[in-house]
């Protein structure tokens, strides 16, 4: 079964071709600011060309829904919506933390995908290592929100996790495990392996929605405009 991925919930884009358990094709890219628009469709054309497929030839898509950039997001779930409505085949949103997770998943270990969400606050969660069991709810919070619930060794990965590892240490100490560096930046061949494994369980619809977990900086100015409700 073969599925595209698409991640552009932060600065990195990455797009990936798996087939069943195997790594087709994956590019990842460090981008600028505001580029996701330019480079993605690009990307989306490489990674089939060097696959030697078509998008038809694709049984489903993924794509990460966030939290992350609200522009980002945007422009990722777009793209996968219209190649989906354009083949008619399903089409599958993922949540960016928990591609995280899966990336550096460890058992017996706390994991706490970690993202940089600016004005010092994180995207983050907590999962049991063994199975992904979610122990908490998505959140944008200060990163000691989430370091206040750890007491046991935690794994932490991610952007939020590198901004803040001095602090995350001076809490923790010993008990802070970082992911390696390679595993920080969300990868498209863990979401379209996430998103296998859901159309392989018969979740051949899912409905896609962008996870925003506090209002973007145009809503925050609109609402501190004299006169805003």
């Amino acid at each position: 079964m073969r599925m595209l991925a698409v991640d552009t919930s932060e600065r990195t884009c990455s797009v990936a071709v798996v087939d069943s358990d195997h790594v087709l094709v994956e590019l990842c890219a460090g981008l600028t600011s505001g580029s996701h628009a330019r480079h993605l469709m690009p990307m989306v054309r490489t990674v089939l060309d060097m696959a030697e497929l078509v998008v038809s030839d694709l049984d489903g898509f993924a794509v990460t829904c966030g939290p992350g950039s609200f522009t980002g997001v945007r422009i990722g779930m777009s793209c996968v919506k219209g190649m989906a409505e354009a083949t008619g085949k399903p089409a599958v949103g993922v949540s960016s933390l928990e591609i995280l997770a899966r990336q550096c998943a460890v058992p017996g270990f706390l994991i706490c995908p970690m993202m940089d969400a600016r004005r010092s606050e994180v995207y983050w969660t907590l999962y049991v290592g063994d199975g992904l069991v979610p122990l908490e709810e998505q959140h944008a919070d200060a990163p000691a929100a989430a370091l206040a619930l750890v007491d046991r060794p935690c794994l932490f990965v991610g952007s939020g996790a590198l901004a803040y590892r001095d602090l995350i240490m001076s809490h923790l100490g010993s008990m802070a495990i970082f992911a390696p560096a390679e595993q920080h930046a969300i990868r498209a061949a863990a979401a379209a392996r996430c998103g296998l494994q859901r159309l392989a369980a018969g979740n051949n619809v899912v409905p896609m929605a962008p996870v925003y977990l506090r209002p973007s900086d145009a809503e925050r100015n609109r609402r501190l405009q004299p006169g805003s409700d």
